[in-house]
């Protein structure tokens, strides 16, 4: 039987303007350097927390894995839509407060 080509689906490509970053271990690192001012330090202090507690709750250990970033993501998206409680901000990484 012959091979039948594969349909990948198409790359998305950030938004001009995007404020989010690559992300690693740190929530500050999946921001744009001008975007970090848009959050105080104990602002960022709680998205590191639920950051830490989400993982937990994923059972994620593997700073590198792929899921680790689009946690914080939901995390930052979250914050930029104005939530700043830990535990909502949890909620969200972990893909239950949506």
């Amino acid at each position: 039987m012959p091979e039948r080509p594969v349909a990948l689906p198409p790359v998305r490509q950030p938004k001009k303007g995007a404020v989010l970053a690559k992300c690693s271990i740190d929530i500050a690192d999946c921001l744009q350097p001008t975007s970090t001012q848009a959050f105080r330090p104990e602002d960022l202090k709680a998205m590191r927390d639920a950051l830490s507690a989400a993982l937990s709750k994923l059972g994620l250990v593997n700073r590198n894995d792929a899921m680790v970033e689009m946690v914080a993501r939901r995390i930052v998206r979250a914050a930029f839509a104005g939530e700043r409680d830990p535990i909502r901000l949890t909620k969200f990484g972990a893909g239950g407060g949506e």
